[in-house]
């Protein structure tokens, strides 16, 4: 009975423990940190998500920073040297990803919540956390290029009548356009890729902005733009005159995910945003209010366009695997769209 007695004596006095005593939770961890800085492209969508989550997790500053991925990447890289790191996440293609992870300014974690992601998605190194995917086809101002002209596949983009009209983010890098080439070039061979370099393509170091002058006519197809970009979806959603198209071949299908930063000041914070956006709420936002392609396996897209299941993904390299041929593969699309 004295043994009993004193078990039960414990387990109240363990109850008063102080809270330093005791493990934390991930919230409490977070909450003393206060804030998470995250870099990479988002802009203005990251205000719904940034709102949810302060609902669910109050307490917990989430200071979103909008750049290009090597815009992040040289960032972090510039801190990291310095020995002042600011960044606590970091979101992004393959590319940026694996010069961060082979520069060693990442921080391994596995989200809980991959159980749940597409496998293809997976890193098999564990530094990469897929939350949405971004589907590339090919976007068309309806204004430019009526019905009976619409591009049916990616081949098509090489039809004289194409010529002067077509735009892409410079794939030079990291971006979209970079690995859209690359997904082409397996599938109708290089050659195809220099007759497409005579068509006279406009590009920009922007994709937003490339969007833009699509809907406003001065372009009339585009090759880098996404499904879910923000101008994109803008026009598409007040009736512009833009439209989205799956090429025959099928579609890019590119993991966009979270990465912890190496040293990051606020690293629990981190992770507990990190694993938020993975989970079944945070997917479900990122659907329906952004239209984004959800990683997760059981939260179903919004619309037809974002759906990947029904949809051909063309073949694709995994650049973070091989980082060694992101250099040979931009300094091969510089040699053929810039030296002239």
């Amino acid at each position: 009975m004295k043994r009993i007695v004193s078990l039960a004596s414990f387990f109240v006095a363990c109850a008063f423990l102080p809270a330093f005593a005791r493990a934390q939770s991930p919230y409490e961890a977070a909450k003393k940190e206060g804030k998470v800085v995250i870099y990479g492209q988002g802009g203005d969508e990251w205000a719904p998500i940034i709102k949810a989550f302060n609902q669910r997790y109050p307490g917990i500053q989430v200071e979103a920073q909008d750049m290009r991925g090597r815009e992040a990447r040289e960032k972090i890289i510039a801190e990291q040297g310095a020995g002042q790191v600011v960044a606590d996440l970091v979101t992004s293609g393959e590319q940026t990803m694996a010069e961060l992870r082979e520069g060693g300014f990442l921080l391994p974690y596995k989200s809980p919540e991959l159980r749940f992601i597409y496998k293809e998605f997976l890193d098999p190194l564990g530094f990469r956390n897929a939350y949405r995917i971004n589907i590339y086809g090919i976007t068309i101002n309806t204004r430019l290029v009526p019905p009976a002209d619409e591009p049916k596949s990616w081949k098509d983009l090489v039809n004289p009548k194409y010529r002067g009209k077509i735009a892409s983010q410079d794939p030079r890098g990291s971006g979209g356009a970079f690995g859209i080439l690359a997904c082409l070039s397996k599938i109708h061979g290089m050659e195809f890729i220099r007759q497409l370099a005579k068509q006279n393509i406009f590009f920009g170091s922007n994709n937003s902005q490339l969007v833009v002058g699509l809907v406003r006519g001065e372009h009339g197809l585009m090759i880098s733009s996404n499904w879910t970009d923000t101008a994109f979806q803008k026009a598409f959603k007040r009736g512009g005159p833009v439209k989205f198209i799956k090429p025959e071949e099928g579609i890019r299908a590119v993991q966009i995910s979270f990465s912890v930063v190496k040293n990051a000041p606020h690293a629990n914070a981190a992770k507990l945003f990190l694993d938020w956006n993975l989970s079944e709420e945070g997917q479900k936002l990122l659907t329906q209010e952004l239209e984004y392609t959800p990683a997760r396996k059981d939260v179903a897209a919004k619309s037809p366009e974002a759906d990947i299941r029904a949809t051909k993904i063309l073949p694709d390299t995994d650049w973070t695997m091989h980082p060694e041929l992101i250099p040979v593969t931009s300094k091969q699309w510089e040699e053929i769209f810039f030296k002239k």
